[in-house]
């Protein structure tokens, strides 16, 4: 702190002050010229002295001064340094990287003081004490760089440094900063050693059961090239398929598997390659992945009126979406209808898409057939309704309307979107879109509906695609026709627009509404050994509160192996619990929820494999550490180069430092020091004169 000035008011002139502040000194020395009985020079000056303070004391008192104090202060933002505590740091030398890491801290600790703020991450991110580096131990099981994002505000950050192999194990790679410099350092193992690993399986995210899907397995080798290898593809334990290949010279090696599953659901993933005897890591020769397997694909009812160009449109687009099977029914005229194989079929729909529908000259038996199946089995549905639309026969079904008509308007109008309150769609390409057919009608809308798109009539906002949710029941209308114009203008992305439309809608109005009550969710699906399994479980009552008060018991097998677990509450219904020493295998689980003479229950399954996550690649991935280094504004450094990296530091400490000018008030009649000082002048002046026999 730089003290620049220290300023002194009061509300009395100075020279009055100074003048009773001299009578009141001359006051106190004469009290004491004269003395019964009569005693030493020295202790007259001490009693008249302590007169005088006491003098002073009361003065400033009396006068209550404001001493102002202006003072200059130095702000030093933080050089936070994260350090990687898992255990491939390691690996394969284990005493010179741990030497290596904690000597560039101390170091760092050494040059930066109290600007340094450290950290360790794997499993999570920890603050570290200077004074307690023993506590570095690379033990943990799982390395997850993207806790550090949250850690690099500009606020109160000069830069960050991050010491690791680049090795991540959990989460991504996505760091990175352009407002404070990022600068990686890199402690690891750079030697190559022979190797043969499976780098990484990629699947569809959507299959269905009962459909041939294909997955693509990378394999990776380093200094075995030219061997052959039997890779083997298991699906739930069982081997589905053997491949024989040899090794590549370029290092990698893609190979494709095809499966079929029947049942839909999780179902596991291995693949496996047996290592070599010269292998230096024989922890990555297996790779395991769980896939989503869907029921089906979606069932859609695409039913028309009549034929019409948005028909063959929509018809063209479901047709297109290989997540669709779509059942067509067009009424070509009441006796004769294009699918009619299809109507027997009406009860297994899973969405209703009704296009010019009902018309006038619609069967009312097929028309009741389809409304009365949207009712009993609330089949989510679409209806465009258009200038032939026969809103007469809508006013039977208002159950599962959200709209009454209001005022019918007989004249044909072209309408332009006025306004977008929908992530169905982008604003800025619909301003670009052709005008659509609509005949103006008016309409009342229940409170659970939602206004997506609207246009201008007379100065009025008339809301033309809208959306409504009731429970498990859920609608989409469209109020106007010629959609197909959208999908043929020449307009950017129109050949997309309404494919990505549908795909969006058809996904909210097939979403299962369906809230659990009582879930468990497994910290994730595949664990190591070596690793603490974490679960978590929620709890609602029937109105979804949260229960704070539940008691939950879950079970674990697998074989003859079976565990207890019990759940301690967190907060707002959720609760936690933990196990950890599971051996190899798959698990199964059932959980119990009991609150208030109720009980929910729950189930599900994991996986534990026979592998340390740390271990699956050891070689220090450099690529990574330069590449997080350069987009985030700063540099990598080896440890040999590391003396570069305190220069830069010092550098960016020295920019980044900001001066503050600051004022402090200081007034002493409310200072208690001041008050204590009188007590205790006035007690030694009494002790002094009683001792002496003055009083």
């Amino acid at each position: 702190m730089n003290i620049k000035s220290i300023d002194i008011t009061f509300d009395f002139e100075l020279i009055i002050v100074l003048i009773a502040l001299s009578l009141l000194i001359l006051f106190a020395f004469y009290t004491y010229k004269y003395t019964l009985p009569p005693t030493s020079k020295f202790v007259k000056f001490l009693l008249a002295s302590i007169r005088s303070i006491i003098f002073i004391f009361l003065v400033i008192l009396l006068i209550d001064p404001i001493i102002k104090v202006t003072y200059q202060k130095i702000n030093t933002l933080a050089i936070k340094v994260f350090v990687d505590n898992s255990n491939s740091m390691v690996m394969p030398d284990s005493v010179a990287n741990v030497e290596k890491v904690r000597g560039i801290i101390e170091e760092i600790a050494d040059k930066f003081g109290h600007s340094v703020k450290l950290y360790t991450f794997g499993e999570r991110i920890k603050p570290l004490n200077p004074d307690s580096l023993e506590s570095i131990n690379f033990s943990e099981y799982s390395t997850d760089f993207t806790p550090i994002n949250s850690h690099l505000d500009f606020d109160s950050t000069s830069a960050s440094v991050i010491i690791s192999d680049g090795i991540i194990t959990t989460g991504n790679d996505y760091i990175t900063s352009k407002a404070v410099p990022l600068f990686t350092v890199g402690v690891g193992d750079s030697i190559l050693h022979p190797d043969i690993y499976i780098e990484n399986i990629y699947y569809n995210k959507i299959i269905y059961a009962g459909t041939e899907t294909e997955i693509e397995v990378v394999i990776r080798n380093n200094l075995t090239a030219g061997i052959s290898k039997t890779i083997d593809f298991y699906l739930d334990n069982t081997l589905i398929s053997r491949k024989q290949i040899e090794l590549d010279y370029s290092g990698i090696n893609r190979i494709k598997f095809n499966f079929t599953t029947a049942t839909p659901g999780k179902h596991k993933i291995t693949i496996n390659v047996q290592p070599e005897k010269n292998e230096f890591n024989k922890n990555n020769n297996t790779k395991t992945v769980f896939i989503d397997v869907l029921k089906n694909k979606t069932k859609i009812f695409l039913i028309a009126g009549k034929p019409s160009s948005d028909f063959t449109v929509i018809n063209l687009i479901l047709s297109n979406n290989e997540n669709f099977n779509t059942k067509k029914i067009v009424f070509i005229s009441p006796q004769k209808i294009y699918g009619s194989e299809n109507i027997s079929q009406i009860d297994s729909s899973e969405l209703f898409i009704l296009i010019d529908f009902p018309l006038k000259s619609t069967p009312e038996k097929f028309v009741k057939q389809v409304y009365e199946t949207i009712m009993g089995k609330n089949v989510p549905f679409l209806q465009f309704i258009t200038t032939n639309t026969e809103l007469s026969f809508l006013d039977k079904y208002k159950e599962i309307m959200p709209l009454t008509v209001d005022k019918i308007n007989t004249d044909i109008l072209e309408i332009n979107t006025l306004t977008n309150n929908s992530f169905f769609f982008n604003e800025k390409e619909l301003h670009s879109l052709p005008p659509l057919i609509a005949n103006g009608n008016r309409y009342r809308f229940s409170p659970n509906t939602e206004m997506h798109l609207a246009y201008s009539l007379n100065n009025k906002s008339i809301p033309f695609f809208i959306t409504s949710s009731t429970g498990n029941r859920k609608s989409a209308f469209f109020l106007a026709e010629a959609i197909w114009r959208w999908h043929l203008t020449i307009a950017e992305r129109s050949n997309i627009l309404l494919p990505e439309f549908f795909n969006k809608l058809i996904k909210w109005l097939t979403a299962d509404n369906k809230k659990k009550l009582f879930k468990i969710f497994p910290q994730k699906e595949l664990f190591a050994t070596v690793e603490e399994m974490e679960f978590t479980a929620e709890v609602y009552d029937p109105t979804f509160t949260p229960v704070n008060n539940a008691s939950i018991r879950m079970e674990i097998k697998s074989g003859e192996l079976k565990s207890e677990l019990q759940f301690i509450p967190v907060k707002n219904g959720i609760y936690t619990a933990k196990i950890s020493g599971l051996s190899a295998g798959d698990y199964k689980f059932t959980a119990d929820a009991e609150y208030d003479n109720i009980t929910l229950s729950d189930s599900g399954q994991f996986s534990v494999i026979n592998a340390d996550p740390e271990k699956i690649t050891t070689l220090m991935n450099t690529e990574l550490l330069k590449r997080i280094a350069y987009n985030s504004n700063g540099k990598y450094y080896s440890p040999e180069s590391i003396a570069n990296l305190y220069d830069e530091l010092e550098k960016l400490l020295e920019r980044r430092k900001s001066q503050e000018i600051l004022t402090s008030n200081i007034e002493l009649k409310s200072n208690h020091t001041i008050i204590f000082l009188l007590i205790f002048l006035f007690t030694v002046e009494w002790l002094l004169r009683k001792r002496i026999g003055m009083l």
